[in-house]
């Protein structure tokens, strides 16, 4: 089985936090694992803060120079707001600042390393 298809079964069985409306972001305790194992076919996002989370409605999302992976879509067509569809299995989405998507989808956001402190 491939990393995609068991990131999808183990999302669609994962524990979710609702985080407003139509967001809920993945707080199981076994994704770290599974987002490793994923990150690994994706050697440009090394280092970056992967977290989970599914859309089912319009959601904004505010982050600083970050990208969007879509996992699955779970109903309809999504896409970003004035952008691309959000297809599965398509490159990382790279964005500024903020992003609208809408539609129903798993995703994985990919946050900048974070500078070390010392």
């Amino acid at each position: 089985m491939n990393t995609m298809a068991e990131l999808v079964a183990f999302l669609e069985k994962a524990h979710w936090e609702k985080r407003g409306k139509d967001t809920s972001i993945c707080v199981d305790e076994n994704l770290e694992s599974v987002l490793v194992k994923f990150a690994s076919g994706l050697p440009e996002l090394k280092g970056h803060d992967l977290q989970a989370w599914k859309t089912t409605g319009s959601t904004r999302i505010l982050k600083t120079a970050a990208y969007l992976i879509p996992i699955c879509t779970i109903e309809g067509t999504p896409r970003v707001e004035n952008g691309p569809e959000l297809i599965p299995g398509s490159r990382p989405f790279y964005f500024e600042d903020e992003i609208v998507i809408s539609g129903s989808l798993y995703y994985v956001l990919a946050l900048p390393p974070r500078p070390k402190s010392d």
